[in-house]
């Protein structure tokens, strides 16, 4: 363990997860990601060795779930204080879970004085099953695709390019319930239908040729058609999973409302319930902020109950095309 002295702090992003490339696995590899790295909201996590095990603290269940997983790994017995001085939403399609676990990871082993990679931690806190969005939003942030699971370890990075630094992204909470997530989630994806190869093949065109492309040329409106294609995929596929185009009544009436508002780079991150909408810069994202305010408020005056009894928040976000920051302090206060 490092001196006791010695505190870490970890910076990281939250992602969107705009979808799945290939989930029938035809090719050899299955899943294959897109996403996004979000400077909000963000999470910051502390820690310094502990006297004692006595003194040692991990106030959250999911902190010490990593902790005790990573000493198991690495044969070690990690004596330390670790906290959460902001935290990313759980559940609610942002990556709290991997962001958490690899922060967790990177802090013990600064502690301990391994060099470990990311993609290390990832794999042995069993981060990356299907996506590997979480893990470069940490390590690189930016636009970020990756191709898929071939084994059981997190998928290769195959594409990163900074987000345009004057595009944002609104992000929309009606929230009532937390999107699927553990055991839930895994039944949903063993009772899905088959995904079509004529589908996998539809949104590898659209990625290689419009997406990727559009990123690099900061083409706003071949971008936001190419997430709007594979959002449309996407939500019709998981319809069965979630009851519609996205996990909550709530959100699915906001997204319909953006779309007849010809947004198209609009739709749910993961299993939701945030919904997302990509704007050209801050006056239009400001604007449409505005717009759904007035209109929210003016559904619940009608007594539209799946606004009215649900947590509501927009926020104005840019991306992060930076990845986490990991640092050092001499304080000897954690």
């Amino acid at each position: 363990m490092a001196d006791l002295t010695t505190q870490w702090q970890v910076v990281a992003p939250a992602r969107l997860h705009l979808g799945f490339i290939d989930l029938h696995g035809g090719s050899g590899s299955k899943f294959g990601s897109v996403g996004i790295a979000l400077r909000r909201p963000q999470l910051i996590m502390e820690a310094c060795a502990a006297e004692s095990v006595q003194s040692a603290q991990t106030p959250e269940e999911r902190i010490a779930f990593y902790v005790k997983r990573f000493d198991e790994t690495y044969g070690v017995s990690s004596r330390c204080t670790i906290r959460m001085t902001q935290s990313i939403p759980a559940h609610s399609g942002l990556g709290s879970g991997t962001q958490t676990a690899l922060a967790v990871g990177h802090l013990l082993a600064k502690l301990h004085g391994l060099e470990l990679s990311s993609y290390e931690i990832a794999t042995h806190l069993g981060r990356g099953a299907r996506s590997g969005i979480g893990l470069y939003a940490f390590d690189q942030g930016g636009v970020l695709i990756d191709a898929g699971i071939k084994e059981q370890r997190p998928p290769v990075l195959v594409f990163r390019q900074p987000f345009p630094s004057d595009w944002r992204i609104v992000l929309i909470t009606v929230q009532g319930h937390d999107g699927l997530h553990g055991k839930a989630e895994q039944t949903a994806f063993e009772q899905l239908p088959q995904f079509s190869s004529r589908c996998a093949g539809a949104l590898s065109r659209t990625l290689l040729l419009q997406l990727m492309p559009s990123v690099i040329e900061q083409d706003f409106a071949g971008f936001s058609i190419a997430v709007g294609k594979l959002q449309a995929t996407m939500s019709d596929y998981f319809s069965s999973a979630q009851g519609g185009a996205a996990s909550e009544k709530g959100a699915r009436k906001i997204l319909q409302y953006l779309r007849k508002q010809g947004i198209k780079g609009t739709g749910q991150t993961s299993w939701g319930p945030i919904i997302f909408a990509i704007m050209k810069n801050d006056k239009q994202a400001l604007i449409l902020k505005t717009q759904l305010k007035q209109w929210m408020q003016s559904e619940i005056e009608t007594d539209d109950s799946c606004l009215a009894g649900s947590r509501r928040e927009i926020l104005i976000v840019q991306a992060d095309n930076q990845g986490a920051v990991i640092r050092t302090g001499n304080t000897g206060e954690c």
